[in-house]
Parts: structure tokens; C-alpha cells; sequence
């Protein structure tokens, strides 16, 4: 796939977030269907935030040696990019001021932060096709990434939780 592909099917996905969110009121925003459960906002916030501060400082870090070119995916990172998708399973992670997303401050400043991260992105696609480095990094649990498959890990991010936020609708429809 390239990159203005990868580009396109992230304006495709990020625009439906953005166009969702116009829908959910302040107190839609921050509620959660349980205490352990992600508010919609939370949701939100980790998918733009989470990329901007984490799925971008990768890619870029991919640009600035060869690192680890000749490292590979694990199993479940190798089957993820072959079908481009997460597998269709709720991944549950315990809770942690580390992972954990924080409500965000308020919808603007999402949207701002969603204009930041298709801006970055906008200007990666360019870069990934005209690198001179091809390193990789290393992602928790999916093995060694070069730019390119964490510029498309983001899509699919967005993509997966899509599962979620059907869920968190369900809960705010109905309370």
C-alpha cells in the first residue's frame, strides 16, 4: 500500500470520528457506561493523543538511523498487517496513569488536536517516501516497526476502536 493510500484511508477514518463528535453532548463526553470503563472523550483523546505522542515520536525516530532494519514482527504483529486490521477481539488493559487516557479538557481542544495530527501526518507521508533511513522500532506487542507500518498502525487504531464506540453509543443512547 502507499503512502497517499494510507493517507487517504486515514482522512476517511478520522473524518467520521470528527463528524461523530459533533453529535455527543459535554455530559455525553465525559460519561462512562461503568467506573472501570473509557468515556467517549477518553476514547477520543487516546486515539489523538496516543498517536501524536507516541505512533509520530516512532516514525520519526525510524528516520534518524537504519536501527534494526533486520528485525521482524511477532507473530500477531505479522498477522495484524497482513489482514491490515486488529483482530476483532476487545483487548483489555488494566488500568494505569500511564495508559490510562485522561479526559480530554474539552471537545476544541480535541479538535485542535486532531488538525495537529492530520497536519503531521500530511507532512510523514512525504517523508516515508523519500526517507533515507529505514530503521525500525520496537512496539510492545506486535515487534519491529519501520515509519510506514507505524504511520498505518494508526489507521488501523482508529479503525479498531470503532468496536468501542459502538458500545459507548449504545450506553449514552440509552442513558
Amino acid at each position: 500500500m502507499d503512502m497517499n493510500n494510507i493517507f487517504d484511508k486515514y482522512l476517511q477514518i478520522s473524518g467520521l470520528w470528527e463528524s461523530e463528535l459533533k453529535k455527543y453532548s459535554d455530559e455525553q463526553f465525559s460519561k462512562k457506561p461503568s467506573p472501570e470503563s473509557w468515556s467517549i472523550g477518553q476514547v477520543y483523546g487516546h486515539l489523538v493523543f496516543g498517536a501524536l505522542s507516541y505512533h509520530i515520536k516512532q516514525i520519526e525516530q525510524c528516520f534518524l538511523s537504519d536501527a534494526n532494519q533486520k528485525e521482524g514482527k511477532t507473530f500477531p504483529g505479522r498477522l495484524m498487517f497482513l489482514i491490515n486490521s486488529f483482530p476483532p477481539v476487545r483487548i483489555k488493559v488494566p488500568p494505569s496513569p500511564t495508559y490510562t487516557p485522561k479526559q480530554p479538557e474539552s471537545k476544541e481542544k480535541l479538535r485542535a488536536g486532531m488538525r495537529l495530527l492530520q497536519k503531521k501526518l500530511q507532512d510523514l507521508s512525504g517523508e516515508i517516501d523519500n526517507t533515507i533511513h529505514f530503521g525500525k522500532t520496537q512496539h510492545p506487542a506486535l515487534g519491529y516497526l519501520g515509519a510506514k507500518e507505524w504511520y498505518q498502525l494508526i489507521v488501523m487504531h482508529f479503525r479498531h476502536h470503532l468496536r468501542q464506540k459502538k458500545r459507548i453509543d449504545l450506553f449514552l443512547k440509552d442513558n
